[in-house]
């Protein structure tokens, strides 16, 4: 993790730490999603920038996006044990429920494009000779 997403996470932890002190499942939520939007950009930054093929990079770019929604995701699933102390449990883990399938239909949009793109990128491989 690069020092600047570690600040990044510190500060947002910080800040949303003195908004609330009860468990908000939004918050909470919003802090997931703006962690998984630093996670994939940081991913992005180090492992596809450098890629030359507009396809591969491509391709590395929607790794990325899964890998950071796939983390989010099972991030959001463990919020459910908060909502049991919440003043509203049942509305709490709607909320939390909602978020997740939201990001599973994320998941399986990113998941097509990595598979079409993937296609794009073998084509690629058979016309140039592998390279």
């Amino acid at each position: 993790m690069s020092k600047l997403l570690y600040d990044a996470e510190n500060l947002l932890d910080e800040t949303l730490d003195h908004l609330t002190e009860d468990f908000s499942p939004t918050v909470a939520i919003a802090r997931i999603k703006g962690e998984k939007n630093l996670a994939w950009t940081d991913c992005y930054d180090s492992r596809c920038v450098r890629v030359e093929n507009k396809y591969e990079r491509d391709l590395c770019k929607e790794q990325c996006h899964m890998a950071a929604l796939d983390r989010a995701l099972a991030r959001i699933v463990a919020l459910r044990s908060a909502c049991v102390e919440t003043s509203n449990p049942k509305a709490c883990t709607k909320s939390i429920n909602s978020a997740a399938e939201s990001y599973k239909k994320k998941r399986t949009v990113i998941q097509n494009q990595i598979t079409e793109i993937g296609r794009k990128v073998a084509a690629y491989r058979r016309r140039t000779g592998g390279a």
